[in-house]
Order: C-alpha cells, then structure tokens, then sequence
C-alpha cells in the first residue's frame, strides 16, 4: 500500500506471564482466551476503514530470534510509526523493546495510547525520552489523524491542532492539546480485525476463545479502577450479535470471552441480544463478567440456553464498610444471592476478590475469606490491591510512591515485589503471602468438594474441571510442604536434576 499512513503495532505477548496463571490454578478449561490485545485489532479496523494501514507484529520475549519477528514485520510493512497499548504493570517490560526500536530505528515515531498512558501522559514523556507521542482517550480519531499528520511529514504546529494528543514540543516543552471528545457512534466501529492474529480456515475454534468487547468506559465510580468513569457507551443488541456472527462465518469461532467491564449493558438489552440469536440460530459458547445483583436466576437460565459456560462476578469484600469504602456500589446479601442463582443454575462461577484495600483492617480481612467460603464457588481469584495510576486511590499516595510502577525487579521486569505501596495496615508483601495461601488452599476443603466436585449441580465438564483444580492445588500444597524440609527438598532437587538430565 505504498503511500498509505501505516502504523505497526507491537506487543510483548509473554506466554509464560500472567497476573494469575491458569496451568497453576488447574484451569485448564477446554478453550483458552486468545491473549492479544482486543484494542489493537480493533484500532487497526478502524485505520484500515480510513485510509490508512495497520499491521500487529507481536514477540514472547526480548532475544535475538524474537526481535527478528518485528525487523521482519519492519521490511515487509515500512512503517511510519510504531504504537503500543499499555497497562501499568506492562509498561516497562515493553519500554526495553521500545528502547532497542528507537535506538534501531531513529526516524520512526512512537506513540503509546492505553490506561497507563491516559492515567500518566505527561509523567510518560518526562521519564520516558523514546517515547515521542502519547494518545490520550479513545484513539480511533485521534490515531487517524495523528498518523495521517506523520506520513505527510507535518510538524508540531498540525500536531497542536489534533485533539486528545500529548508530545514533546521544542517550542513549549510538553505539550498536551485540548482532550477528544468521547466517541460517541459506537455502532460505526468496524468489526474486529481478527485476521491478525488468526487465520480462516486454520483457527481451532473448539480449543481457543475469542476476545469481544461490545462497550465504552463504566457507568459506575469505585475508587480502586482506572476505568474511564460515568463515560459508559456500548454497541446496539443487534451490532453485538453481528460481530459473533461474522467471527463465527469467518474464522470458525465457537467460543467467546466477553472482555467488557460490566455486561450486559442493561436487562432489556440483554433479552434483545437473546432474542437475535435464538432468531439467528447461532451455536457457539461463551464468558462474561458482572456485578452482583444485576442478574437473577432467570436471567443466567435464559442466558445458559444460548450458550451461556461461566460467569466472574466483582465481590471484591467481603465486609460491607470495605464496600461502602471503595464505593463498590454492591451488598453482601447481593453478592450472596448472584452467587446462589449460578448454583442453582448450574453455571460455573467465579468469584472475584481483593485484599489490602484503602484502610482494611486485618478484621475486615478476615470477613472477606469467610464470604469466599461461604460463597464456595467453583473457582475464585484473591488479589493483593495495586494502586493503579488513574484511579482515586493512587492520587492520595505520597509522592514518593506515585511512582511504583517504574521500579521493577532488574532481572524479571514483570514483577514489582518489593516496590508496591500498601493504603491499608498491612505491608503488600504480607498481603501477597496471605493471598498466595488462601488461593492455594481455598479448593483445599471438604466443602469445597462436595459443593463443586461430587454434587450434580454442575455439569460433567465444569466438575471435571473443578476436580482438577482440586488436584493442582493439593499437589502444589504438598509439594510446599515437602521442600520446606530439608531432607525432602535434597530429595526433589535430585529428582529436577535427573529430570533436566534425561530430557
């Protein structure tokens, strides 16, 4: 496409890291969410539906035979510019491949868009001198235009006229132009542009999910998320069942994870979108995640004839002044009953929770882990709390801490042990080992079992998997058990050796 604006996208895509690694919780589900970034494939619709290119080129680590993928993608695309969606905690692990694009290639532009660089422009171009642009709020149009102002070789005086846009200005230091207003037309997004990262006719469909997202911000304020806040706008009913149809025409798909912050947008969307696929006559399975009490058992019954697999539901506390604290917005006696309509249901659920939020006290820690085990669902997450840039808890941190984030361990730059702020009485390292235990031993119990391994409630499958997440952890425990003992752990230490020896 010679003479198009073209971006490349890039990504650090690590197989081996995750927040919450799936193969040691046992969760071995029978598809797997593809990891890459849904806004990528999204933003690189919409460039491609006006007039420019967009390609994604994405590596597992930073080594010789991984960044030939990208000088490879280089060649093959000639790119005008190199973009990067970012989180917080990935933001340094891809700053080193940054640093070696920059230092590679000189001439070509860098612009970062994403939650840490909404949270943080202006700290993201002092700190960060490859870095040259940072896109600030949604990027369709902003990207458009910036990529657009780029190919023609245009300078700083057109890039102050682009909305939503942060940069380096010779003239004025940083300069940040005026926000972009919030898109709006969320029904003219195009479909996604899956075709990057699978291809028709040779995507297995029965083993991988597809990421979706049908939404635009969160209509609710808990002060722990960096969401973009009271600016909640989703897709049509209709659109929404048109984008799992093609993915389905298209690429075989037979299983989504839908990736929104909050779904359904509303019940009466809901029964819509229900209603157009029964008309439809679409087959395909998929996950969700909700807030407690915004769905009964009727509803999960309607969704579960549609293909409904598992449900994650935001708990987060179980203390009701925690709750009230965060503003989550939510009860105990409805996380209670959400909880008890997926039983009765029969739909696997997932709790979610975190500990070490703003002014917990160990006290109300403690009711947090007794909810977890009343609750008793198949499957739960307890997180040690981050206070992300972006989100009201971080802006209360002394300034000295506001800048965790950057002081990642030398050797692994995923992890941040050590460095992480506590807003509660505990220290995050003695929140990180409570949490460590209870998810490892939470599907350690009696009740657990006959809840979720040996009662009919749930289907075979979601048993099975309930069972073998039973089994990871019972080995894990007692494999922890046994290496804290001097003699068992010679003994294991031999047992890897010989191991590493015969393969």
């Amino acid at each position: 496409m010679a003479g198009t604006p073209t971006v490349l996208f890039v990504a650090l895509n690590r197989r081996d890291y995750s927040p919450l690694s799936s193969a040691e919780l046992g969760l071995d589900v029978t598809f797997g969410l593809l990891s890459h970034k849904y806004a990528i494939l999204s933003l690189s619709a919409w460039l491609k539906e006006h007039g420019c290119n967009a390609a994604y080129v994405w590596i597992d680590d930073i080594n010789a035979d991984q960044l030939l993928r990208i000088t490879r993608a280089i060649a093959r695309h000639r790119p005008d510019a190199f973009a990067f969606s970012l989180t917080t905690e990935e933001f340094i692990a891809h700053y080193a491949v940054i640093e070696i694009l920059k230092l590679r290639y000189p001439d070509i532009h860098v612009i970062i868009g994403g939650p840490h660089a909404n949270a943080l422009p202006v700290e993201t171009l002092k700190g960060f001198p490859c870095i040259d642009y940072v896109a600030i709020g949604d990027g369709e149009e902003t990207l458009t235009e910036w990529l657009v102002a780029v190919r023609e070789g245009r300078g700083h005086e057109r890039m102050r006229s682009i909305p939503g846009l942060a940069f380096r200005d010779e003239s004025y230091g940083i300069s940040v132009t005026s926000p972009r207003a919030k898109f709006r037309e969320i029904d003219k997004i195009p479909y996604p542009d899956y075709s990057l990262v699978v291809t028709p006719g040779k995507f297995r469909g029965d083993l991988q999910a597809l990421p979706i997202i049908f939404s635009y911000g969160c209509p609710f304020y808990c002060n722990f998320c960096s969401a973009d806040h009271g600016n909640y706008r989703y897709v049509s009913s209709q659109r929404a069942v048109s984008m799992i149809e093609r993915a389905i025409n298209e690429f075989g798909a037979r299983h989504f994870v839908f990736c929104d912050s909050l779904w359904p947008p509303s019940k009466e969307w809901m029964r819509e979108f229900i209603d157009e696929v029964e008309k439809r006559e679409l087959k395909f399975e998929f996950h969700f995640e909700t807030r407690a009490g915004r769905l009964s058992y009727d509803d999960f019954i309607r969704l579960k004839s549609i293909g409904l697999r598992g449900v994650a539901v935001g708990v987060e506390s179980g203390d009701p002044d925690v709750l009230k604290r965060i503003r989550k917005g939510i009860t105990i006696e409805q996380s209670r009953a959400t909880f008890k309509a997926l039983d009765k249901a029969g739909i696997f659920a997932r709790g979610m929770f975190m500990v070490g939020n703003i002014g917990e006290t160990m006290s109300e820690i403690d009711s947090t882990l007794d909810f977890l085990d009343e609750l008793n669902a198949p499957f739960n997450t307890i997180c040690a709390f981050r206070p992300l840039p972006g989100s009201e808890v971080y802006e209360i941190l002394p300034e000295h801490e506001k800048n965790w984030w950057m002081n990642v361990n030398e050797i692994n730059p995923w992890s941040f042990d050590n460095v992480i702020p506590s807003v509660c009485g505990l220290s995050y390292n003695e929140i990180l080992e409570l949490v460590t235990e209870v998810n490892l031993t939470y599907p350690l119990r009696l009740e657990y079992l006959v809840k979720n391994v040996y009662s009919k409630r749930l289907s075979e499958e979601d048993r099975s998997l309930a069972k073998r997440i039973f089994r990871t952890h019972l080995r894990r425990y007692v494999l922890g058990i046994m290496e804290r003992n001097t003699i068992f752990r010679r003994l294991i230490h031999c047992a890897k050796c010989v191991l590493r020896v015969g393969s």
